[in-house]
C-alpha cells in the first residue's frame, strides 16, 4: 500500500520553479553514513539528474546546530524526500519566491512522511551577521553567509531584520551554471 501512497503523491506533485530545500539528514556525526550521502548526492549530480550541485552547509534548528544541504525543490523531491537517507527527520526548509518572478525569498518548515510536525510558515529571507546567527537558534550557513527566516522564533532578531532592504536574491540559492 506504501508504493501506491507514493505513486499517487508523485503524480499529483507538481513541479516548482525557483524553490530550493534546506535539509539535514540522519546520522550526520557518522563519518560514514555523511561520505556516503554526500557520495550519492555527487553521483546524481554528474549523472545530470539534478538541476544544480547542492550546497553544503552548517545549520541551527531550534538551538541544535548539524550540517545541511541546500538543493533544488524538484530534486529534493525526486531522490531524497522518501529515502533512507532522511527518514528519522521531522521537518525540511522550503526557500521560494515570495511572489512569482520577485527577488525577494520566504521560508516555510514543511514536515516529512509520517511526522507529527505541521507546515509553518516563517517569512522573508534575511542575511545576518555571524553576531546575530549566535544570539539565535535558527539560521543556516550557507555559501560563507549567514542567513534567517523572519519569524516568532527568532522574534529578536525579526524585528530587527525585517525593515532590511538586503532581501537575498534567487542567484544566492542557485549557483551559477554546471
Amino acid at each position: 500500500m506504501g508504493n501506491k501512497k507514493e505513486k499517487e503523491r508523485k503524480e499529483v506533485m507538481t513541479k516548482l520553479v525557483s524553490n530550493h530545500v534546506v535539509f539535514s539528514y540522519d546520522n550526520p556525526e557518522n563519518l560514514h553514513t555523511a561520505a556516503k550521502f554526500y557520495r550519492y548526492l555527487d553521483t546524481q549530480y554528474n549523472l545530470a539528474k539534478l538541476k544544480y550541485r547542492p550546497i553544503l552547509g552548517t545549520g541551527c534548528y531550534n538551538g541544535v546546530t548539524e550540517p545541511i544541504v541546500l538543493m533544488d525543490y524538484n530534486d529534493f523531491q525526486e531522490y531524497v524526500y522518501n529515502s533512507d537517507w532522511v527518514k528519522g527527520q521531522k521537518t525540511y526548509l522550503r526557500i521560494n519566491p515570495q511572489k512569482p518572478q520577485t527577488i525577494t525569498q520566504q521560508g516555510t518548515i514543511e514536515p516529512f512522511p509520517g511526522s507529527e510536525a505541521r507546515s509553518y510558515y516563517l517569512g522573508k529571507v534575511y542575511e545576518i551577521t555571524q553576531e546575530e546567527a549566535e544570539r539565535s537558534n535558527y539560521w543556516s550557513f550557507l555559501a560563507s553567509k549567514y542567513y534567517i527566516c523572519g519569524s516568532e522564533a527568532n522574534n529578536h532578531l525579526y524585528h530587527e531584520m525585517k525593515n532590511r532592504k538586503e532581501n537575498i536574491a534567487d542567484e544566492t540559492y542557485s549557483p551559477e551554471g554546471r
